[in-house]
């Protein structure tokens, strides 16, 4: 066997021997609940390269925070907030029209939508997103809200 390392075999000597992927683990508070979180920090090597990560964790309050390129957590995270964010986004699109169209007239198909994400309790809305009222909005007052605007475009 000769010495020389194909390069597969140079990739696993340093994925193996060289990349401390154990790192430290010390504790550090959690910025969201003040109590004592785990921060780990650690190498990883993506595309050849060997970088220095961290992750924190806090058990408490189920905070994590890292700067991975690859993080299933925070993923999952983004994801749901994706999923959160379309659903504020549609409602947003939806009383943007009915405001637009109010002097026209709205097609009830419109209010109808509205009224089922409003009642969908397990559909997440953003109410702090909307901005068509000096109110706080929420599930209760939203249509009420919308409504009585829409009717003050009609009269306009």
């Amino acid at each position: 066997m000769s010495g020389i390392m194909t390069p597969a075999e140079y990739n696993q000597f340093i994925i193996e021997h060289v990349v401390d992927h154990d790192g430290n683990r010390y504790e550090e508070k959690c910025p969201c609940c003040n109590m004592q979180a785990i921060k780990h920090i650690f190498e990883t090597c993506h595309s050849g390269s060997i970088n220095k990560d961290y992750t924190l964790n806090c058990e408490h309050c189920g905070h994590h925070s890292c700067d991975q390129d690859f993080c299933q957590v925070c993923d999952a995270k983004n994801i749901e907030y994706d999923k959160r964010m379309l659903s504020t986004f549609e409602l947003d699109a939806l009383a943007e029209h009915a405001l637009e169209n109010a002097s026209t007239g709205v097609n009830p198909a419109v209010f109808t939508r509205i009224k089922e994400m409003l009642c969908d309790e397990e559909l997440y809305i953003d109410f702090g997103y909307f901005c068509f009222s000096n109110e706080p909005l929420h599930r209760g007052n939203f249509m009420n809200t919308l409504d009585s605007m829409t009717r003050g475009n009609r009269a306009a």
